[in-house]
């Protein structure tokens, strides 16, 4: 493994070189770590395989990121993220597709096979009276091949998915190049690779293909391509082809500047990056399945591949990654296998492909059950703080007691906002801890969500009150401030507000959250599943706090890119301070036409945004000053 600095021409000697050996006990996979690298500076990492070890198609793969700068000027402390969640993987909703459309071919061919035999066109003449022999015949080996092919490939097609990946316009948005064609005669497909005679550029259509002018038949169209995942340099003229075809000649080719988003510093997947239960809810838990369905959905799905490669991934685990709703599973599964069971071959294939990544913990108190987790971590990007929570894996689900995270976890998250009260901070969350989602309190069936909505499975759940409620309370007792809350899992985004304490905005304190996702699923949130507006007080010191919903996007598959600025801002004090502000856009992940039946330009603007300002808490004596 090699990593250079991304000025450097590919002949340069790399800075660093290591030799990792890979091997079956952790499924080939492996983290290793490079020192001594130079701030704000961009690093192109060379992952060369010996075929004499493992088979490989390829025997070079690489992936880029940049190191985070040091704190400086108000432009340096500035960055910007994308926030996602619950990535349903088109590997496995083809998957599923291909299993109904053959389940379905044999169903029907079946009961062509029910016509009378009179009526059948073989075997004929002298043979006739084998039909009726033929028929149940036929019907069983029809039915014995769908069993064979179930149990050797599970239908798993060898070509690329039907379904696009949402991931090939996140990677065009913020990496991709306009190439001009010219005597063109052939068009590729969105997804098909281009391939530049004589410099050996390549790239990947990212959107059906502009035709100008020109007609393809008579080799003169004009036009241009947009692509993304690009490999090489594109020159100003040459040949372009794909699939052997030949395409055009090149006219221009330009990196495409995106007007509405600056490019994301890192990438923050708040759970649901896998879904080991879909589209079986009572798989059998098993090391070997959980690692397999993270090679499903990141390898095979090639954009998704190149998009993990393109920038620094934080990510943390929700239900799915172990098994819907966990621990909280339902009693038909309950029987058959402990929870614990599933947490255990789960946490193995979580640390290998994720959490290995990912910094060291920062709980309080180490944990000695001998179960994988928590996986709660921190970082921080300038002078902005992040805290990933764990939700799952310590959760606990019981008779009398119930929490949302273990204690170690509980006095780590405290003394990291005492700690850096008046920086910004956000803190990840699988599930939402500001918005209020209906149901903790309901036991009206018809009204049962299918993502658990309904039942105690968020902060605001009538189990989890007393730990969201701990929080609060400490908060308002701390004047903790600039706190957001990053979170994924209820398929939409949105913003919430938590207004703690009673007075005027400078005597309260404002918690927000931000929700990001999904970036596909094939159910979308519905608003009715909110509380929008309501004020409550806590049991224990009884602070008021109220929860309203700002702003919500549920029409489309989506992603939140949040963007984090500094600007010097002189507020209740003479003295000028540098301000975080929040701008925050919401990116639909699939490709829509800019106009009704147009074929190019997917849409690109944000479907929503907004902006987040603070406000230092302040009581009345110093307002009195002020």
């Amino acid at each position: 493994m090699q990593l250079r600095e991304k000025l450097d021409s590919p002949e340069a000697e790399p800075r660093q070189t290591k030799s990792i050996r890979l091997h079956s006990g952790t499924d080939y996979t492996s983290v290793w770590e490079f020192l001594g690298l130079r701030p704000d500076t961009r690093y192109v990492v060379f992952a060369t395989f010996d075929s004499t070890c493992m088979e490989a198609k390829e025997d070079i793969v690489s992936g880029q990121f940049r190191t985070f700068p040091e704190q400086g000027t108000e432009d340096e402390l500035s960055f910007s993220f994308i926030l996602s969640s619950c990535n349903l993987s088109i590997l496995s909703i083809n998957n599923l597709l291909s299993k109904i459309v053959s389940y379905a071919g044999v169903i029907v061919a079946n009961r062509s096979l029910d016509r009378p035999t009179e009526s059948w066109n073989f075997p004929s003449r002298f043979f006739k009276w084998t039909r009726g022999i033929l028929r149940p015949l036929a019907k069983a080996l029809s039915w014995a091949s769908i069993w064979i092919v179930n149990k050797t490939t599970g239908f798993k097609q060898p070509d690329r998915p039907i379904l696009r990946s949402p991931f090939l316009k996140l990677s065009e948005l913020f990496d991709s190049v306009t190439v001009g064609f010219e005597a063109g005669s052939h068009i590729p497909m969105v997804g098909d690779e281009v391939y530049q005679v004589g410099t050996g550029a390549t790239g990947i259509l990212a959107y059906t293909a502009s035709v100008k002018s020109g007609d393809l038949k008579k080799g003169t169209a004009i036009g241009e391509l947009v692509l993304t995942q690009i490999k090489g340099e594109f020159a100003y003229s040459g040949q372009l082809s794909t699939g052997g075809k030949r395409v055009g000649m090149t006219t221009e080719a330009e990196r495409r500047d995106n007007y509405w988003y600056s490019r994301p510093d890192f990438v923050i997947h708040a759970g649901d990056q896998i879904y080991y239960d879909f589209p079986s809810t009572d798989l059998t838990p098993s090391r070997d399945e959980y690692r397999l369905a993270y090679r499903e959905a990141w390898f095979e799905d090639k954009p998704l591949k190149h998009f993990l490669t393109q920038w620094p991934n934080y990510m943390i685990l929700d239900d799915h990654e172990i098994v819907d709703e966990f621990p909280d599973i339902s009693e038909e599964i309950k029987s058959k296998v402990k929870p614990r069971t599933y947490l255990e071959a789960a946490g193995i294939a979580y640390q290998e492909y994720v959490h290995s990544r990912h910094p060291p913990s920062v709980n309080k108190t180490p944990t000695s059950n001998n179960l994988p987790g928590p996986f709660n971590y921190s970082f921080c990007r300038g002078k902005a703080r992040f805290f990933v929570l764990d939700t799952r894996t310590r959760r606990k689900i019981g008779k009398n007691t119930w929490h949302m995270i273990d204690g170690g976890q509980m006095r780590s998250l405290l003394s990291w906002m005492r700690e850096f009260k008046s920086d910004l901070k956000f803190v990840v969350s699988s599930v939402p801890f500001v918005a209020n989602v209906k149901g903790g309190k309901q036991d009206d069936d018809s009204r049962r969500s299918w993502y658990g909505a309904y039942s105690n499975d968020k902060w605001s759940g009538e189990k989890f009150e007393q730990q969201r409620e701990e929080i609060i309370e400490f908060i308002a007792r701390e004047r903790i401030e600039r706190l957001v809350f990053l979170t994924g899992d209820m398929h939409c985004c949105y913003h919430a507000t938590m207004r703690i304490g009673t007075g005027n905005r400078y005597q309260t304190t404002t918690v927000h959250e931000l929700a990001g996702g999904p970036i596909y699923q094939l159910q979308l949130s519905d608003i009715e599943l909110f509380d929008t507006d309501a004020t409550r007080h806590t049991k224990n010191a009884n602070v008021e706090f109220n929860v309203e919903l700002n702003e919500i996007h549920n029409s489309a598959n989506a992603v939140m890119h949040i963007e984090v600025k500094y600007a010097k801002r002189t507020g209740l004090s003479p003295k000028p301070s540098i301000t975080p502000e929040i701008q925050w856009s919401v990116i639909r992940t699939l490709v829509e036409p800019l106009t009704p039946g147009a074929e190019t330009r997917p849409r690109g603007e944000p479907a929503m945004a907004g902006c987040i300002s603070f406000v230092e808490t302040r009581n009345a004596e110093a307002l009195y000053v002020w």
